[in-house]
């Protein structure tokens, strides 16, 4: 009798393992037929976009660190250096990343790749994505009803430029997740480095509450903001890029630039700034600012060639 009970212990413990192997497996399936659907998400959107996606993967990272999704971006640039278009690109993937786990897309964590012509890395980092994230609080900002021509000529008559010359401005709207968003992209110009030091900071303050208050009060709905610096040999002192739906900045400065106006302390290098929000070396700048569409049917502007 003892026998027979320890036989049909033994029989329910064997059922319970299965039962919990079965379990396993099925929740193993499950998540990776959900990061599967999220990776080809990314890789459509960022494609509709114009990004070089060389590869979107899951469980297969090429860094130290697995990620749930590596987004792998080609770049045209040799060496290890990288260029405002590499800046931009960069900045979609993480947008895209940001914005599938907002839509509730299985994706905690994720990896980004840049490579050079010859298959070499040149930037990587690894983004993680939690609720309480602000890149996770909803946009605030009714649908607009401001057109984008109409938007530009207030953002001209509004905005204190701070002594910098207004080169160029156009405000855009895109595709995908851009497309009911409005873009600003500006391109400013100073004599010189030691002059855009002396108001730069002051004007970098007033970027994100100025558009913000365009936004609340006036019917535009701009969630990007594209902000390019030169001086008059057209040498670029910053590209910036802002993102107040998802709460993220990301820039390249010339050595030189004042550093008074980002979080980290004023003593510290440009070089020191955080992997995912500085980009590269100084690169050749184009002569004039353009705005460049995608190979798509409706254009995302770049704002850079």
């Amino acid at each position: 009798m003892a026998d027979q009970k320890l036989s049909k212990g033994r029989f329910r413990l064997v059922l319970v393992i299965l039962g919990a192997v079965a379990l396993s497996l099925v929740y193993l399936l499950a998540r990776s037929r959900a990061q599967g659907d999220v990776a080809a998400y990314l890789d459509a959107q960022l494609k509709h976009q114009g990004v070089p996606v060389l590869s979107v993967s899951t469980n297969n990272s090429q860094l130290p660190i697995q990620a749930d999704v590596e987004i792998v971006i080609q770049s045209d640039r040799e060496g290890g250096k990288s260029n405002a278009e590499d800046l931009w690109n960069v900045f979609l993937a993480h947008r895209e990343a940001t914005l599938a786990y907002r839509s509730g897309y299985s994706i905690k964590s994720y990896a980004i790749i840049l490579k050079n012509p010859r298959g070499e890395n040149i930037k990587e980092g690894i983004g993680f994505l939690y609720p309480e994230f602000t890149s996770q609080q909803p946009f605030h900002v009714p649908p607009k009803i401001m057109d984008n021509e109409t938007a530009k000529k207030l953002i001209v008559e509004r905005m204190d430029w701070r002594g910098f010359a207004l080169d160029s401005l156009e405000v855009i709207t895109g595709t995908g997740s851009l497309a009911d968003i409005q873009m600003a992209a500006v391109q400013l110009s100073t004599p010189d480095i030691q002059q855009a030091n002396t108001t730069l900071a002051q004007f970098m303050f007033s970027l994100k509450p100025f558009f913000e208050s365009l936004n609340a009060e006036d019917g535009v709905r701009i969630a990007i903001v594209k902000l390019r610096l030169i001086d008059k040999q057209g040498e670029v002192l910053l590209d910036y890029i802002l993102d107040m739906e998802i709460d993220r900045t990301s820039w390249f400065m010339a050595d030189g630039v004042t550093t008074t106006w980002f979080p980290h302390p004023p003593e510290s290098s440009p070089k020191e700034t955080p992997p995912e929000d500085q980009i590269g070396d100084a690169y050749p700048p184009p002569a004039t600012l353009t705005l460049t569409p995608t190979p798509t049917l409706t254009p995302v502007p770049t704002a850079y060639p």
